[in-house]
């Protein structure tokens, strides 16, 4: 019913809004230019976009800023809840997308790898 199919296109543009307000928060967050980026050779896909956010920070970023041997600020810490960090835009982001009814996890124990070499 047309009713429904509006209320569900409202829903998605609401949800659609939502994060793309909370994207512009994270565009920030990591500042460095291609010529300092470091070449991981890993491509990530996902059908949840805070899965993969929260698994490549987790197991690809942090790494390879420890490896260039720069300290993280408390701004760049997923795990934190602390307004303006990376982990606080990132789950206000997983809410919209959970309040628009699709499943998103910040959690390893819920993601699911499967590696291809």
């Amino acid at each position: 019913n047309r009713k429904s199919i509006r209320s569900a296109i409202n829903g998605t543009q609401k949800t659609a809004g939502g994060i793309i307000g909370s994207l512009r928060h994270l565009i920030n967050v990591w500042d460095t230019s291609y010529e300092n980026a470091t070449f991981t050779k890993t491509v990530l896909i996902s059908t949840d976009p805070i899965a993969l956010d929260y698994y490549a920070t987790i197991n690809i970023l942090y790494p390879a800023i420890e490896q260039t041997g720069e300290i993280l600020e408390s701004k760049h810490l997923i795990d934190s809840n602390k307004p303006g960090t990376f982990g606080y835009w990132l789950r206000l982001s997983m809410e919209q997308i959970q309040d628009g009814g699709y499943n998103s996890v910040m959690d390893d124990s819920n993601i699911n790898i499967y590696p291809i070499e």
